[in-house]
């Protein structure tokens, strides 16, 4: 892997931020902003988990480092997951109301 590789994919992690934001919170009613707020929480992780992976670098090493915003990654994932149905169930239930 290139030095640069990281730095590459970290550029192109800047977008995610919204994406996620308007994909996880479309469609979820009354639980917008309920979901909204876990989103905004979410950014304080962003302050706190690359340090923590820093420091967890310097006393195990780096590949047990890399772990912890794989984990951070897990999460976002299944709750993007879980966000979506509702928004899904919403669009087939219109659909078999017609």
């Amino acid at each position: 892997m290139r030095n640069d590789s990281l730095a590459k994919s970290l550029h192109s992690e800047s977008t995610t931020g919204p994406t996620i934001f308007a994909l996880a919170s479309e469609g979820l009613g009354p639980r917008a902003a309920s979901a909204s707020g876990i989103i905004g929480v979410a950014i304080v992780g962003g302050a706190v988990i690359p340090p923590l992976t820093g420091h967890v670098a310097d006393l195990i090493g780096l590949r047990a480092a890399l772990l912890i915003p794989a984990i951070c990654y897990g999460r976002i994932l299944a709750y993007g997951l879980y966000a979506r149905r509702p928004a899904v169930a919403t669009i087939v239930g219109l659909k078999e109301r017609r």
